[in-house]
């Protein structure tokens, strides 16, 4: 954004709590009379720019009077509701700026145990899952007291070296059978690439994705009448509701069942 003559300085901080993956600029223009382009011009110009980032996605302006809820308990199928919604939103003439709640989530891996398996081995979910987490994160083992009188906490854990890869973990025991054979992961569970949620936004017992938007060139009550009419033409599948907010008309629609 310094590349803008217009702008004087630019003040910049990135993340806090929940919020990683944003960063926020606070942009002071020079004296009106001292450029040619309004304000708004170069809002225009700044949401141009951003658009060439790969990978960002950009709202000028603090103020997005657009605010729209999507309820449900099914994630995966919220985040598709609600993704789709956004879609049209955009189609919406005056809106701008427009960001949905629903992120891709912090990349992990899910053991998921068979179930024939763990019933004929005799074994239990929190049996596998204590196991697991003493390789990984470790367990603590003892205390330590130190001869100024500090007491230090012993953790035993697997070397890094043994818990880098899948096919390692795969091939941990995680119980004996009565014989002595160790039992290994690989034989009771797998493992699968999955995505977690950063944050998980909750609503009246729900689970809640929403869509924001912003206002140009026209005005908050026209748009909002647009958003109006979308939501009352949109049918959810059964499970999920609309719920309004920002500085539209507050209104409340049902799923169809």
């Amino acid at each position: 954004m310094l590349g803008f003559a217009e702008v004087q300085n630019l003040a910049t901080w990135v993340g806090g709590s929940g919020q990683r993956n944003k960063a926020w600029l606070n942009i002071a223009l020079v004296d009106r009379k001292k450029r040619k382009r309004s304000q708004k011009e170069l809002e225009d110009a700044m949401r141009e720019a951003g658009r060439k980032i790969p990978g960002v996605d950009l709202s000028v302006g603090f103020e997005r009077p657009v605010y729209v809820a999507i309820l449900g308990n099914d994630a995966e199928g919220l985040a598709k509701v609600a993704t789709e919604f956004a879609e049209k939103v955009k189609k919406i003439p005056g809106v701008v700026d427009v960001e949905l709640s629903v992120k891709p989530g912090l990349p992990a891996y899910a053991v998921k145990l068979k179930p024939d398996a763990i019933r004929e081995l005799g074994l239990s979910t929190p049996q596998v899952a204590s196991s697991l987490r003493a390789y990984v994160n470790g367990d603590t083992a003892t205390y330590w007291t130190t001869p100024s009188g500090d007491q230090v906490e012993v953790t035993l854990r697997l070397n890094q070296s043994q818990r880098e890869r899948l096919e390692q973990l795969r091939t941990l025991p995680v119980a004996f059978a009565k014989d002595g054979t160790p039992i290994s992961l690989a034989s009771v569970a797998t493992i699968e690439s999955v995505f977690n949620p950063e944050i998980i936004r909750w609503q009246n017992l729900q689970r809640r994705e929403a869509v924001f938007a912003g206002v140009k060139d026209r005005s908050v009550g026209e748009v909002g009448d647009d958003v109006q009419k979308l939501i009352e033409d949109t049918v959810l599948p059964p499970g999920y509701t609309f719920d309004v907010g920002g500085q539209l008309p507050s209104s409340r629609k049902p799923s169809a069942d």
